[in-house]
């Protein structure tokens, strides 16, 4: 994972556009992937500076501060977009097949992912927009501090969303570690995303 609040300017969004070349492309306020088949709201990340990928299977998008800056206060967030996460187009069929077949392969890819050293928290089933999702929460070490990464799949029938979110984890924290997630931000992120190439 490549992740990465404030408040966004405009001038910071027209530095964001001047950063490294973008696959995709930003306007008024929002990225869209470079095959025009998602866009999501810039989130709020103070100097934000976006990077993205794409290909015809899997694309993603980072905001951070600068280079990847994921530790700033605030943290950092990522959009992933996968044509067939799952390998298995029985998937597509219902909300039930989803939700199953993502709380099946959370663990597995949550110990892929994320720097190799995170442990799948919880995770529960929900809804975004009207469209089935899990949310999930992980911790581990990444680049030797302590580490949280909230994020939630969106089922899109033959695509799926990954809204991700990694924050600092204060080295005096007590207490459960879902209370340093800004949570109306992260929500609004998840709900920000929409499809471009069918009909919603």
């Amino acid at each position: 994972m490549r992740i990465l609040c404030a408040t966004a300017t405009l001038a910071i969004v027209a530095t964001a556009c001047a950063s490294p070349p973008l696959s995709g492309r930003v306007e008024g306020g929002r990225y869209v992937d470079a095959l025009g088949e998602v866009s999501v709201e810039i989130p709020p990340v103070p100097n934000v500076e976006i990077r993205d990928r794409g290909s015809q299977g899997f694309s993603w998008v980072d905001f951070s501060v600068g280079a990847g800056y994921w530790m700033f206060p605030g943290g950092a967030y990522s959009l992933e977009w996968y044509h067939d996460w799952f390998r298995d187009g029985q998937v597509r069929a219902s909300p039930e097949a989803y939700y199953e077949a993502t709380e099946s392969l959370l663990p597995a890819y949550v110990r892929a992912n994320f720097a190799g050293t995170f442990e799948l928290v919880d995770y529960e089933r929900r809804e975004v927009g009207g469209r089935p999702a899990v949310r999930f929460l992980a911790k581990g070490i990444r680049d030797g501090l302590p580490a949280l990464v909230t994020g939630t799949s969106i089922w899109f029938g033959d695509r799926i969303a990954l809204a991700l979110h990694s924050l600092r984890i204060p080295d005096d924290a007590s207490g459960p570690p879902d209370q340093f997630v800004h949570w109306p931000r992260y929500d609004r992120f998840c709900e920000s995303i929409r499809r471009l190439d069918a009909p919603e």
